[in-house]
């Protein structure tokens, strides 16, 4: 779904699991963007920032990820190549993490931007 003419929405079916704070590595096989691979390369991968709850990828299955238009391989993929229905893989990165149930004081986290 766009967003706006420069950020997309990605609605994705998956069984991951991560935490507030991580990101996704977005693998795209080599036969869904062969014009964008190099030489001896069989697949691209992106990070992308999630912007859906943990709680929603647990009990829903799903996760959204918004991805600002760059010319970045994976990027270029997702906004001008990518169709419903094709498979890609995600793994969770990044150890900077928040478990609001350790909190002993309340915090406020804050961001800005796609993948601040």
């Amino acid at each position: 779904m766009d967003l706006s003419p420069s950020v997309k929405q990605l609605t994705l079916s998956t069984n991951i699991d991560f935490s507030p704070g991580q990101w996704v590595d977005f693998v795209i096989p080599g036969a869904l963007c062969t014009s964008l691979l190099r030489p001896n390369e069989d697949y691209l991968v992106g990070g992308f920032s999630l912007t859906s709850t943990p709680k929603r990828a647990r009990e829903d299955r799903e996760v959204e990820l918004m991805v600002k238009s760059s010319p970045n391989r994976p990027v270029k993929w997702v906004h001008e190549m990518a169709r419903e229905g094709d498979q890609v893989m995600l793994r969770a990165g990044g150890a900077f993490t928040c478990n609001i149930a350790d909190m002993r004081v309340p915090v406020v986290l804050l961001s800005a931007g796609i993948g601040s």
